[in-house]
């Protein structure tokens, strides 16, 4: 029984507390999920506010969002084309062929956010 005489029931005075949780990663979750569950309900258990999961799905992109998303396409085409070998310093190198200036740790990042790897493409034995 909880503190407050009331088993399984929530309310005031319940011993359930919201989740803290980084607003970027609420809201694409409450994005992911109100079709499921209420926006209401699901911004007071992440403890974070309905204007701001509001404010946040009417803001346009950033432009280093877009950016990546440019960065992103091309590094999945330049991955593609190397039958899957190029790793982060090969793509670095062909981005720089193409005058594209960007870090190894940024295409790193994009690359693992897509799954990708490079190495050996699988053996045809």
């Amino acid at each position: 029984m909880s503190e407050n005489g009331r088993e399984g029931q929530q309310g005031p005075g319940s011993d359930l507390e919201a989740v803290q949780i980084d607003p970027q990663s609420g809201y694409e979750f409450i994005t992911a999920h109100e079709a499921d569950f209420p926006v209401a309900a699901m911004c007071r258990a992440l403890g974070l506010s309905r204007s701001g999961y509001y404010s946040w799905v009417r803001r346009p992109p950033s432009a280093h969002a877009r950016r990546d998303d440019e960065l992103a396409r091309r590094i999945h085409a330049i991955w593609s084309a190397s039958g899957g070998s190029y790793g982060r310093p090969r793509i670095h190198a062909a981005l720089q062929q193409e005058g594209i200036r960007v870090g190894q740790k940024r295409i790193g990042r994009l690359m693992k956010s897509m799954g990708l790897r490079g190495g050996s493409p699988p053996s045809d034995r």
